[in-house]
């Protein structure tokens, strides 16, 4: 029989595990934008991309960067890994509708700058809730992860 302990610590642990796999996820997603922008950049060069690929290596590699250390410091839960993790998340929502507001075409901006804000709303909610403090089994204090 599992007491209430138990279950709270389970399901921590898989938030945790499922907070981690989304910080893989977009941290791959940062690697990959780095290396195929460098790895195509005499092309995006001859096509005239807008952003120049320098942008898109750079931010790459800041997102592959910050969420890889998001990620591991999820999997040895850190003291700090709630702040972070969160931090990034905020980041990357901001500079996701700065980019999308900047670089997009007018008529698309105007039609999309609504799901842009819902979905980044959406991911932030996500990782809030995935890293929220759980009860202390024995004080009933919150552990903020600090």
């Amino acid at each position: 029989m599992h007491t209430s302990a138990t279950k709270r610590y389970r399901k921590w642990f898989i938030r945790q595990i499922i907070a981690a796999l989304i910080m893989i996820a977009i941290s791959l997603l940062g690697w990959l934008r780095l290396i195929e922008s460098i790895r195509l950049w005499d092309f995006l060069i001859e096509v005239g991309l807008n952003p120049h690929p320098l942008y898109l290596a750079i931010t790459g590699g800041l997102m592959g960067i910050f969420f890889t250390i998001a990620a591991i410091n999820l999997l040895i839960c850190h003291k700090r890994v709630v702040f972070f993790t969160r931090l990034c998340s905020i980041l990357l929502a901001a500079w996701l509708i700065f980019d999308h507001l900047l670089l997009s075409h007018v008529l698309q901006t105007a039609s999309d700058w609504i799901w842009q804000i819902l979905l980044s709303s959406l991911f932030i909610t996500l990782v809030f809730v995935l890293t929220s403090p759980i009860k202390q089994i024995d004080t009933g204090t919150v552990d903020d992860g600090k």
